[in-house]
């Protein structure tokens, strides 16, 4: 889609045209006198738009929109803020005076001129049965459906939701190499191991200097395990992704109304002389974040997940101090201190307003850089999806998460459904934690030509945002190198690409 809209005498004149789109993600009014574009839901491809005076441009390509001349260099703190994994300002993109049009914006053109309106979205009302709406959701025309299947808690509640729905879903695997854990069986389905190369999907020479914005790892590599699983499927490809998000609590949420000996009961209230009585703990839990949706507590299960580490209503978590790109100078750790800020705000002023359930899946997707282009990188993704997340919205809070033997159990109404369809021990390994264990394997075996890379000609290094001999260093420390695999990888990709711009 490309459309240019100018205003002349009072009247609209078009040029291309913006009609074509989903009336259930975007809607669009177009008139001689009048134009308005709204996003509607999380779901909503990407729209982006420039304004100029008496004008608008829009166009759903982010390339449509480039200057015919070489682009101005990136700003050191956003390349710093990529590196550590904090995701973009909403509706920023690369090229000056371009936005994305985001959820909640209503984009205006009129004889008054051009103006970008709050309207938050209105979340339909919906039931809470999200087993049978979400299975409603995935329902395509062939009887067979594939399913990306990790084994975890989100993929194997799609295959169930998919069976319930009468589908024969067929669940694909990717398989990444070294040991192979068994996955669970989901009654009356067959299961795939699709093998993915990570070399090849981690393998920096396919950064060109071209790409809009500077590509990372993990986008690339869910991309590449999409396509190779689309593939060998032949047919759509469902995901889970960030079902496990949207549907997590925490203990401080779900703990005020349970019995005194449960709470003491649940890790790590129970073990002796920690925590002396009910008042104790329930301070404790406020302490670490009452009202923190999905915010992982220490010692409650799962052991390794950390989806899902999202506070209602509130931005995209930040990386922390501790655990960041070794090496930094004072001016780039300003730059990322400016970075952090700046985009904190800009997530608060978005999210405010938005239904909590909107906001929790616009900060998830962003988190797991399902944005822009790689907005469902080839796949469906349900939890996008209006059904879904108005069934997600109507599921009460005490209903997210219980405490059972001793421990505190997240995304309840998930597993449920999986324990009545006799699912066996799924994998409580996030994707976080798998993308993580992916980027250690990677850096493991690649470690020596990343350091001769940085240590030869680092881009940061020539702006005077860092000393690569830290990150060389690190390098030789198997351990400190696993620690920090992800941000080292992002860094070996951003170098690439600034060198080759």
């Amino acid at each position: 889609m490309r459309c240019d809209i100018d205003i002349r005498d009072g009247e609209l004149r078009y040029r291309g045209s913006v009609h074509g789109q989903d009336p259930a993600e975007l809607a669009v009014t177009a008139s001689p006198t009048a134009f308005e574009l709204t996003r509607l839901t999380p779901g909503a491809p990407a729209l982006y738009y420039r304004l100029g005076r008496g004008r608008v441009q829009l166009s759903d390509d982010l390339r449509d929109l480039a200057p015919s001349g070489p682009l101005p260099p990136p700003d050191p703190g956003v390349l710093l803020a990529m590196i550590h994994g904090l995701p973009d300002a909403p509706g920023a993109t690369p090229l000056p005076g371009v936005q994305e049009l985001t959820l909640g914006n209503r984009l205006r053109v009129d004889r008054d001129g051009v103006r970008v309106l709050r309207r938050p979205p209105q979340l339909a009302p919906g039931t809470s049965n999200l087993h049978h709406t979400l299975g409603r959701a995935i329902v395509q025309d062939a009887d067979e459906l594939a399913v990306a299947y990790s084994g975890g808690v989100a993929s194997s509640f799609v295959a169930v939701c998919a069976r319930a729905a009468g589908r024969r879903p067929v669940l694909f695997h990717a398989d990444l190499g070294g040991p192979s854990r068994p996955l669970p069986e989901i009654p009356d389905t067959r299961t795939e191991r699709v093998r993915c190369d990570l070399t090849e999907l981690l393998d920096p020479d396919q950064i060109t200097g071209r790409e809009l914005p500077a590509p990372l790892p993990e986008s690339a590599l869910r991309r590449g395990m999409t396509g190779r699983l689309r593939a060998a499927a032949g047919m759509p490809l469902v995901s889970g992704a960030l079902l496990e998000n949207l549907v997590s609590t925490t203990l401080p949420e779900v703990g005020g109304a349970l019995w005194g000996r449960r709470l003491l009961a649940c890790e790590p209230f129970h073990r002796e002389g920690v925590l002396a009585s009910l008042q104790v703990a329930r301070t404790v839990l406020a302490a670490k974040g009452a009202g923190m949706r999905g915010r992982r507590v220490i010692g409650v299960e799962p052991a390794d997940s950390e989806a899902e580490s999202q506070e209602v209503g509130a931005a995209p978590q930040a990386p922390s101090e501790e655990g960041g790109l070794p090496g930094l100078t004072e001016a780039g750790r300003e730059a990322l201190k400016s970075a952090r800020l700046a985009t904190g705000a800009v997530w608060r002023t978005h999210l405010e307003d938005l239904p909590t359930v909107f906001g929790r899946a616009e900060a998830a997707r962003h988190e797991a850089g399902l944005t822009g282009a790689s907005h469902a990188a080839g796949a469906v993704i349900p939890a996008l999806d209006p059904r879904v997340l108005a069934a997600v919205a109507a599921l009460p809070t005490r209903a997210l998460g219980r405490v059972r033997g001793g421990r505190f159990v997240n995304q309840a109404p998930l597993r449920d459904v999986l324990a009545r369809a006799g699912v066996g021990q799924i994998v409580e390994a996030s994707s976080a934690f798998r993308l993580r264990l992916a980027a250690a394997t990677y850096v493991h075996r690649e470690r020596r030509a990343i350091a001769a890379q940085l240590a030869g000609d680092c881009a940061l290094a020539d702006l005077g945002l860092l000393d690569p001999a830290c990150v060389v260093r690190l390098l030789r420390d198997g351990q400190a190198t696993a620690d920090r695999a992800l941000i080292v990888l992002r860094l070996a990709w951003v170098d690439r690409w600034l060198r080759r711009r």
